[in-house]
C-alpha cells in the first residue's frame, strides 16, 4: 500500500495571528487555518461545540441501513454493540 502525504503550504502569518488571538497551540492553529476556520464564530464553534452544532448523523449515506442492521444483530444475539 503506497500512500502519499500531501502537505499544505500554510499561511504562517495567519497561523501566528490565530495562535495569539485564541491562545491555542500552533498545531491546532495550523489545522484551523488549513480548514479555513479563522473567523470568531467558526473558531468558537470548532473549539466549543454544542449539540446544535452537530449534523444529523442520519443524513449520512446508508446510516439508516447500518442502524437497522446493528439493531437486528443486537436483538438476535442478545448482546449490545455500540459504535462511536
Amino acid at each position: 500500500m503506497n500512500k502519499k502525504w500531501e502537505l499544505y503550504n500554510s499561511n504562517e502569518k495567519l497561523i501566528e495571528e490565530v495562535v495569539i488571538t485564541y491562545n491555542i497551540p500552533k498545531l491546532l492553529a495550523t489545522v484551523l487555518v488549513n480548514r479555513e476556520i479563522v473567523n470568531n464564530e467558526n473558531v468558537d464553534v470548532f473549539l466549543n461545540p454544542t449539540r446544535k452544532d452537530f449534523h444529523n448523523p442520519f443524513d449520512m449515506p446508508d446510516m439508516r441501513k447500518s442502524s437497522r442492521q446493528n439493531h437486528e444483530s443486537n436483538r438476535e444475539s442478545g448482546k449490545s454493540y455500540y459504535i462511536w
